[in-house]
């Protein structure tokens, strides 16, 4: 950063700006901002709600649009600020941020992250992957980072929306589409997410990480956050429900209103067959084929998980 010459430094934004400006029209709006990203292949593409506060803090004059003398303040500003933070962190002035260092900046700054958030992040922001973090790297992941005065709690935030991550450590997107596979089972799957991320060295465990977890679903999203994923579960049970359930309304209709040849009717209607059985049976009458169908649900959920687990390891969600 204190090498970096002023034409050096104008002709990197400059470089920036033309591959964000990709209909060259001289300004970004949301959409332009959102494709530019995209070009890219930045992490901030898919963050729709923080692109909003990035495009409100560059456009300094609030038209909605952001100019590319706006992009440039902003950029030199940032980076200022993000070398300040930076130098903050790197105890040995080497040059360079390892995990032990990062570790101890959010510790310094009140933050307990979990081991496995700080190895996600790490593993965002160096980009060449080799065990420790550039200035450069690390100023090219955060250079939209928006806030006046970057601190680590801003960086945790920003870091969460750009990989769609909440703050307890889960990745939400991912997790959906995951989820979805897994046939919308989402409480039992987001809780133990959550706890993972939530687990580190000293900390909760058990009952209380469980509790502890539960009030903090609760309090950021109520309800909602126990069902994340549940619309791509429910879009992958519809059409298995529909034809499941329509032919079986079709076989009643044709029991109970026609008989058959060797069986005629016998049932005026679905509670007429409940009357009879437990009558004829008993309660253990209704649940007659309970236990072939349980050898074969059971099997069918076990592939479901392992293939669930396989798939995160091999698209790298952990």
């Amino acid at each position: 950063m204190d090498l970096e010459s002023a034409n050096a430094l104008n002709a990197r934004v400059e470089a920036l700006w033309k591959q964000l400006d990709t209909r060259k029209q001289g300004h970004l709006d949301l959409n332009g901002l959102k494709r530019g990203l995209r070009k890219i292949d930045h992490p901030l593409k898919n963050a729709d709600d923080l692109l909003k506060d990035v495009l409100k803090s560059v456009d300094a004059d609030g038209n909605g649009q952001i100019s590319y003398s706006e992009f440039h303040s902003f950029v030199k500003q940032t980076e200022l600020e993000l070398w300040q933070l930076f130098k903050s962190i790197d105890r040995n002035s080497d040059g360079r941020l390892d995990k032990g260092e990062l570790q101890a900046a959010f510790l310094r700054a009140g933050l307990v992250v979990p081991n496995s958030k700080l190895n996600q992040f790490f593993g965002e922001v160096d980009s060449n992957n080799d065990g420790v973090i550039s200035f450069e790297e690390w100023r090219d992941f955060l250079l939209f980072i928006p806030a006046e005065t970057p601190s680590l709690k801003a960086v945790l935030s920003y870091y969460s929306s750009t990989v769609q991550m909440t703050p307890e450590g889960d990745v939400a997107v991912n997790d959906e589409i995951m989820n979805g596979l897994g046939n919308g089972l989402n409480v039992v799957k987001v809780m133990p997410d959550r706890m993972q991320c939530e687990t580190v060295q000293g900390g909760l465990h058990g009952n209380k990480l469980i509790i502890a977890t539960a009030k903090k679903m609760w309090a950021k999203d109520g309800l909602r956050s126990f069902y994340r994923g549940l619309p791509m579960g429910l879009l992958g049970i519809f059409p298995y429900a529909a034809v499941d359930l329509g032919t079986f309304e079709y076989l009643k209709r044709m029991v109970t209103s026609q008989g058959t040849v060797l069986h005629p009717r016998t049932y005026t209607g679905i509670m007429d067959v409940t009357r009879q059985t437990i009558k004829g049976e008993g309660m253990r009458g209704l649940f007659k084929g309970l236990t072939p169908n349980l050898l074969k649900v059971v099997p069918a959920v076990s592939i479901t998980y392992v293939v669930y687990e396989h798939s995160k390891k091999a698209l790298n969600l952990h």
